[in-house]
């Protein structure tokens, strides 16, 4: 564990015999902290600011005495650090940024750190391109805390730059996701505020489907549900135990004109086989035409599934443009054009390809680079690492 600044308050007690508890430390109306307005929901302790303009840490006690404050920033690690009044500080790693006890020689907000403290923290000018985590955690006076007179708030996790939001779906499902922070997507010549995430391994942009048999007709034809543009990330049978089996779907959105919008298929499951089928995206990259990009490096192939997968990009419409099948039996055609592929002049191309079941994809990740914004290159692509 490593401190920048040394808590002086525990070391008056370290000699003392206290038990840890597990977990992290639920807080307590007498030293309550939140972020921007926000606690964390039941069993998390994580806020997500996505990309607001400011980050507002506020602790306040329930008391009506003004109470003193330590607060700390670091990195959230639950039961790391347990405290003599009970509770922990649920930090590998930390610094004191501000001491109302007059135990450190801090800063000038030492002398401001009273109930109720509240410390405001600009973000202009700094929207990551990956989520940042940072996470506070006070110790507040409490007298009717006996016999130490003190107590810790929650720990709050904050993720700053990227707004996420977290579904569960049941068994060849899907839900429709409404934009946050980012800017419309732009895919195969259209701008879209809203999309699909299907629990089956793909994402439309016109219609959900809960299609599971997988097929490359189906994939071309917008899953029955033409036109249904959209983005097969691996398309197979997926999450047999719907809204129990722990699958999560999660969509990640960066705020700002260059923001990329990223769907994550987390703690996947192969249905026929009941194995593990790891995690893998797809980026809709920000301001970039309809630039996406598909992940793979995740994804685990089962050993004794009957599903096969497919993976690429559709215009959803087989009646119009090319239809390019990649498929070679070995799970390498996509990877064997990757650097080399590009999409025939003068209509939009779908481009996709049919891993046999069981076979492990011969690329991790491949990004389908739209070849330009005028009307004769929509939906057109190379293929790049």
């Amino acid at each position: 564990m490593h401190w920048s600044k040394t808590l002086l308050v525990l070391v008056i007690f370290g000699g003392l015999a206290f038990a840890q508890q597990p977990g992290c430390d639920p807080g307590h109306p007498n030293a309550a902290l939140d972020v921007n307005g926000m606690v964390p929901g039941p069993g998390s302790n994580d806020v997500d600011l996505g990309g607001a303009a400011a980050v507002g840490i506020h602790v306040d006690t329930a008391l009506p005495s003004q109470e003193d404050v330590i607060l700390i920033l670091g990195t959230l690690g639950c039961g790391a650090l347990p405290t003599p009044w009970g509770g922990s500080i649920d930090m590998s790693a930390g610094e004191v940024v501000a001491d109302g006890f007059g135990l450190t020689t801090g800063t000038f907000l030492d002398y401001l750190a009273h109930t109720p403290f509240n410390l405001a923290i600009s973000t202009n000018g700094i929207n990551p391109p990956t989520p940042v985590l940072g996470t506070t955690q006070a110790i507040v006076t409490d007298p009717t805390n006996t016999p130490f007179s003190f107590r810790n708030t929650m720990a709050v996790r904050v993720t700053l730059g990227v707004a996420e939001s977290i579904y569960v779906l049941g068994d060849d499902d899907f839900i429709q996701h409404t934009l946050v922070t980012a800017q419309p997507i732009e895919f195969c010549g259209a701008t879209y505020t809203q999309f699909y995430i299907n629990s089956n391994g793909f994402v439309t942009f016109n219609a959900g489907s809960g299609d599971f048999s997988e097929s490359m007709p189906e994939f071309f034809d917008g899953w029955g549900n033409a036109p249904n543009p959209g983005v097969a990330v691996a398309w197979t049978d997926l999450n047999p135990g719907g809204l129990g089996s722990g699958a999560t779907y999660a969509v990640q959105e960066q705020a700002g004109t260059f923001g990329n919008v990223r769907v994550e298929f987390r703690d996947q499951i192969h249905w026929s086989s009941n194995e593990p089928a790891g995690n893998f995206s797809v980026t809709f990259i920000g301001n970039a035409f309809s630039d996406t990009r598909i992940d793979l490096a995740g994804f685990l192939p089962a050993t004794t599934a009957t599903d096969d997968v497919i993976v690429g990009v559709t215009d959803g419409d087989s009646s119009v443009g090319n239809d390019t099948d990649l498929s070679d039996g070995m799970g390498t055609g996509i990877s064997s054009v990757i650097g080399s592929y590009t999409s025939p002049m003068g209509a939009p191309d779908s481009v996709g390809e049919l891993i046999p079941a069981n076979v492990a994809p011969g690329f991790t990740t491949v990004l389908f680079f739209e070849l330009g914004s005028s009307t004769a290159n929509e939906c057109r692509w190379s293929l790049l690492p």
